[in-house]
């Protein structure tokens, strides 16, 4: 793919087995969820107020779901980039975080640390959207962070200068794609998350810059999904020499649902039809398992918010795949933006969203993401609910 209700506040522990339950969930954690509102069942989600669509869409197909605030976590992994990433004035963030199972058993989170964020400076999250970039663009900006949900796990350790992780397995093995470099020169790399080495991805007429690669395993081979709509374009690519090659095609047809109306077409009272820089369909996270006839991961869209500068307004859905070739689309959610904390619901950043992280554990996903550039989260979605979203 190329390119009201009373305040409460609680812990939410993310623990991964019986044992880690009574040993480790405790304030000691990384994982620390912020203050939310409480009504219904179990939490409120909050979503960007300057939408004009459903905000409902998201706490509608997921009404239990889960937020997850990361900011003790990536504080962490931001301390551990220092060395690597140059101080800025206005400070560094992680985002666009992606979880995974390391080689010895832990969680860990993978985190991008940038100096290039949405949100101006300050103490709370200010709601203003700045363009913060560094004085010299050549010079490089971003670090790969590893972070472990518990501390008692140990530290974040950098992995290197890479941005965008999409994290998976092969053969009870872990990796991830990342992207290494910016700005219109960006090549997709398989990273080795135990070894650390990583090969560059390489496919026949490949552009300057190819981003939104997403990976998937079938029989212990790596495969990944270049381009969603309106072709399912499948690439196979071994992961010991990057060489990629076109594997398999299919036809591929994604719903509108829960976009944006186009409004010239709605006042003339035409079909609906999304504005027309919504049209593209790019991957997002890496796919997870649904069960033992699909996969599913999480796609996104965007448009301009002319009224902000310009900025992307996103829009996300889970997609599903069968798990035979040719890995045929069947199906998607409606379209929706993700959930904010009460400090970022009128932020003029926060419709700026992307979600690169996509595991299963247990009966849940964990979709991770960004928002604005500028904070990392994480929601932890019951599988059959997101089973029931996409009608499979």
């Amino acid at each position: 793919m190329h390119a009201t209700a009373p305040m409460n506040s609680f812990l939410l522990c993310l623990c991964f087995s019986a044992a880690l339950a009574e040993q480790r969930c405790n304030s000691s954690s990384l994982l620390q969820a912020s203050t939310q509102r409480v009504f219904g069942t179990p939490f409120a989600l909050h979503f960007p107020t300057l939408s004009n669509f459903s905000e409902n869409s998201f706490a509608e197909l997921f009404p239990t779901a889960k937020l997850i605030n990361l900011d003790k976590l990536a504080a962490a992994g931001v301390s551990a980039a220092l060395p690597v990433v140059r101080n800025v004035p206005w400070g560094q963030k992680m985002i666009n975080p992606a979880y995974y199972v390391a080689s010895d058993g832990t969680m860990r989170v993978l985190g991008r640390v940038t100096q290039s964020t949405r949100c101006c400076a300050g103490d709370p999250i200010p709601a203003k959207l700045c363009s913060n970039t560094p004085p010299d663009m050549t010079a490089a900006t971003d670090a790969l962070v590893s972070c472990p949900i518990d501390e008692a796990d140990g530290e974040c350790k950098v992995l290197g200068q890479f941005s965008d992780p999409h994290a998976f397995q092969v053969d009870g093995k872990p990796f991830a794609l990342v992207i290494d470099g910016a700005f219109g020169h960006c090549t997709p790399k398989i990273l080795n998350l135990t070894s650390f080495q990583d090969v560059s991805l390489k496919l026949p007429g490949m552009n300057d810059c190819e981003k939104n690669w997403v990976p998937f395993v079938h029989e212990n081979e790596l495969f990944v999904s270049y381009w969603l709509k309106p072709m399912h374009r499948v690439l196979r690519c071994s992961i010991s020499s990057g060489s990629c090659e076109s594997a398999f095609n299919s036809s591929a047809t994604f719903s509108d649902e829960g976009l944006p109306a186009d409004k010239v077409m709605e006042e003339q009272k035409i079909v609906f039809s999304p504005p027309s820089s919504l049209k593209d369909i790019h991957g997002g996270s890496a796919y997870a398992q649904l069960d033992e006839n699909y996969l599913v991961a999480a796609a996104h869209r965007f448009d301009l918010k002319l009224q902000l500068g310009g900025i992307r307004r996103y829009f996300h859905a889970f997609y599903a795949i069968r798990r035979q070739p040719p890995f045929e689309v069947v199906a998607n959610t409606r379209w929706f933006q993700m959930p904010v904390t009460d400090a970022e619901e009128a932020a003029e950043w926060s419709l700026i969203q992307y979600a690169g992280g996509l595991m299963r554990q247990g009966d849940d996903f964990i979709l991770s993401y960004g928002v604005g550039d500028c904070v990392a989260r994480a929601v932890r979605i019951p599988v059959v609910d997101v089973a029931a979203a996409l009608g499979l």
